[in-house]
């Protein structure tokens, strides 16, 4: 979550004043990046060597992605 949050290539959402890139639960991340093509394949290089090094492998059938687009319109999110 480190490696992630410090990463630059990986553009977090600004929530309120706040700049946020993902929250944690025991066994769920929830990422919140503004820039999801740019970002999904640095994102996906730190998963895999974090898995690597700890010698954990993220399953991808089990994972779930739920995208929501954002605009400055609040009438349209």
């Amino acid at each position: 979550a480190r490696v992630i949050r410090q990463e630059k290539e990986i553009k977090s959402l600004q929530i309120g004043r706040k700049d946020v890139k993902l929250s944690l639960s025991i066994d769920d991340m929830i990422l919140y990046i503004a820039n999801p093509k740019g970002s999904t394949e640095k994102l996906l290089e730190l998963i895999n060597e974090f898995g690597n090094a700890a010698g954990y492998k993220v399953e991808i059938f089990k994972n779930q992605l739920h995208f929501y687009i954002l605009t400055n319109d609040p009438k349209e999110n």
